[in-house]
């Protein structure tokens, strides 16, 4: 019965680092690859405190494993929504704003969508996936198949607009 406690258990180590490593401000890399370091690091941890105290076979270990990174996958998918989705983020300060509404003007204050797409194509060259040339963004050999997969998906799926 406890073996099948042990994803769980896991998974809330994580969940406990992650919420306290998230409360320095002055961390500049807060991120998907952080939380997931911080979700091995967990497993690790929790991993080698049950084999201090009793044997566990491999059959254990992989079910916790496979367990673990399931929550943290379905973890990932909900904090990139929160962090990173735009139109979540809108609804949030529509939320917040002491009518629970917002006028077109106030809300491009909050999010102008010159420095938003400023921002994001900064990022990509930044990141090495776009590159400018005499005004004209080109994508570089390390985006080029994730557009295409991208292209290939939202074709599949039938989707117009997206992101």
């Amino acid at each position: 019965m406890l073996t099948y406690m042990f994803p769980i258990i896991s998974f809330s180590l994580f969940m406990i680092m992650h919420l306290a490593v998230w409360q320095f401000n002055h961390l500049k890399f807060k991120g998907v690859f952080l939380i997931t370091f911080l979700s091995l690091l967990s497993w690790g941890i929790f991993e080698l405190s049950i084999l201090a105290y009793q044997s566990i076979n491999m059959d254990t270990t992989l079910y916790t494993l496979c367990i673990h990174f399931f929550l943290t996958m379905l973890y990932l998918h909900f904090y990139v929504g929160v962090d990173r989705s735009v139109s979540i983020r809108i609804l949030g300060e529509l939320l917040k704003s002491p009518s629970q509404g917002l006028c077109a003007e106030k809300l491009d204050e909050i999010y102008p969508l010159e420095y938003m797409f400023k921002h994001r194509i900064g990022l990509l060259e930044k990141m090495g996936w776009l590159q400018c040339q005499n005004g004209v963004y080109t994508c570089q050999p390390k985006a080029y198949k994730l557009a295409k997969i991208t292209v290939l998906l939202t074709k599949i799926y039938g989707l117009k607009i997206t992101g």
